[in-house]
């Protein structure tokens, strides 16, 4: 160091000082900056302090990044590109919009709509007149159905009926026929 005694307080020259090194010519500092560098008293409890905010600041950016990545790794996966040549644009109207689906497979009904209703007696289809999923009314016809044994029966009452019809026919005329031989009877007996 050197004293410059051209003005008239002492100032020291610092070749070390920022000041010096960034001017060529010497500059003039004075004794409280001087004693800075000369009378440095080292402060453990400082240095502590600067390094415990320094790690204070770094733990804050760690917890910081982690909080991002997880944020970035929540994200939903951003919307497929598509070109534009493969979309069809056009204007928004209100109206009904139908859509056709078609794909594999057979549809099941839902088992809490299902009624089964069962037949009076055994039998078996014939014929189905109305398909499923048709809207239906208390006296439409679902199906047929034909069970031989009570074919058999329905064809032995309507011969039953016949013979029965027929012997109220002759039964009939068995009863005119008396009727007129008691008519023809009471008549004689009144002429004589």
């Amino acid at each position: 160091m050197k004293v410059d005694s051209q003005n008239e307080m002492d100032f020291v020259v610092d070749p070390r000082s920022p000041c010096f090194l960034r001017h060529r010519k010497f500059r003039v500092v004075d004794r409280l900056h001087t004693q800075r560098f000369e009378m440095d008293i080292a402060r453990p409890d400082i240095k502590r302090g600067i390094v415990r905010h320094r790690l204070g600041w770094l733990i804050v950016a760690a917890v910081l990044l982690a909080a991002a990545t997880v944020f970035v790794m929540r994200l939903k996966p951003a919307a497929p590109e598509v070109d534009r040549s493969t979309v069809w644009t056009d204007v928004v109207h209100r109206g009904n919009m139908v859509r056709q689906v078609r794909g594999l497979g057979s549809l099941v009904p839902r088992e809490d709509r299902m009624r089964l209703i069962p037949a009076e007696t055994d039998s078996t289809v014939v014929r189905i007149l109305v398909l499923p999923g048709a809207l239906v009314k208390p006296d439409t016809i679902i199906m047929e159905l034909a069970n031989p044994q009570l074919t058999q029966e329905a064809q032995d009452a309507a011969l039953g009926l016949n013979e029965a019809e027929a012997d109220f026919q002759n039964t009939r005329v068995k009863l005119q026929g008396d009727l007129m031989d008691q008519k023809s009877n009471a008549a004689d007996i009144k002429t004589h």
